[in-house]
């Protein structure tokens, strides 16, 4: 109820704002790692996908790593983020950049733990 009474044309273009952040800092986390991944999205979403090939269509989407899409939404879990399992989330109207920040933080450790772990 408070995101709904919160959505007008200014708290839109913020939650876009925050979401062009997060698909930047994302991409800067998996250049960082060199993960096998990349980010897509608009506005407010974003899709991690576990996957070298251009993700330009639905095809391309379907060949991700279903094994590291897993061990990244656990790893987000236990770092108190919740994406979905396919690496899908959407940002909205009560966060700000602090949650976002908190998006990164997460998503670089567990992409640390991964690497770590061997799996690129």
């Amino acid at each position: 109820l408070e995101a709904m009474q919160m959505l007008d044309e200014a708290i839109i273009g913020h939650i876009n704002e925050l979401g062009e952040k997060a698909r930047a800092d994302i991409a800067h986390a998996i250049a960082r790692h060199e993960a096998p991944a990349q980010i897509t999205g608009a506005g407010s979403l974003f899709q991690i996908h576990w996957t070298t090939l251009p993700v330009t269509d639905a095809r391309c989407a379907h060949t991700g790593d279903t094994d590291l899409n897993l061990l990244t939404f656990l790893g987000l879990c236990n770092r108190g983020i919740h994406v979905s399992m396919r690496g899908m989330a959407a940002l909205s109207t009560p966060m700000s950049e602090d949650h976002v920040e908190a998006l990164i933080g997460a998503f670089d450790q567990t992409l640390a733990e991964l690497r770590s772990e061997g799996w690129w």
